[in-house]
């Protein structure tokens, strides 16, 4: 990710190129430490994922350990306890550094397939300004259940999917667990659709391009 970002980026400077949008329509997440590495090309302002609570258990340590995480700070919780670090909560500077960061307008899209991880990336440009949302909300709320591991059952042997955290969104004080709405609303009406008419591509097509 971070050599395809470094190509991009260079390749954006070179060209001389203002406007960026970064679509997250089709997104199911993954990583938001992917989307940290992202922010570090386009801002150097000190922002917040937010705060996670943690349910410790032997079935998540395991597959972090099966990962080669074995310094994660999970692995020194005591199995069935909750945890959450309150500090992260307080914006701070980004962990990755560039010497190219973007200093143009920045678009990111969402829409009703932008989940979880892709949903934070979202919330945390909309909570610290960013970029511009455009496009539709996000197919979820702010607080989401993460961290997504397969498990076994003991006794049927049945494989199902667990999560092993809740996230509380970048504006961790919240009780409402609100959507990540878009600054600029577009939603491609019935004939949009059929014809594959991106409404969101014609206005920055219309509104970006001198």
């Amino acid at each position: 990710m971070k050599a395809f970002l470094d190509t991009s980026f260079a390749a954006i400077k070179a060209q001389d190129i203002h406007t960026l949008a970064i679509d997250l329509r089709q997104n199911s997440g993954g990583n938001t430490e992917l989307g940290e590495l992202l922010f570090s090309y386009i801002t150097r302002r000190p922002f917040s994922f937010g705060a996670k609570h943690w349910k410790i258990s032997q079935a998540y340590k395991d597959v972090l350990i099966a990962n080669g995480d074995t310094a994660d700070v999970y692995l020194q919780k005591p199995n069935g306890s909750t945890w959450q670090d309150a500090a992260v909560c307080k914006p701070r500077e980004n962990k990755f550094r560039n010497d190219i960061v973007f200093d143009g307008k920045v678009y990111f899209i969402t829409g009703p397939f932008t989940f979880s991880s892709a949903m934070a990336v979202a919330d945390v440009v909309k909570t610290y300004n960013l970029g511009t949302l455009i496009g539709e909300a996000p197919g979820e709320r702010a607080m989401d259940f993460g961290e997504a591991f397969s498990i076994q059952l003991p006794h049927s042997k049945f494989r199902i999917q667990s999560t092993t955290s809740f996230s509380l969104g970048a504006r961790c004080g919240e009780t409402k667990n609100r959507l990540v709405e878009p600054d600029i609303l577009l939603q491609a009406t019935l004939p949009e659709k059929v014809e594959q008419n991106d409404p969101v591509m014609k206005y920055l097509l219309k509104n970006t391009i001198k």
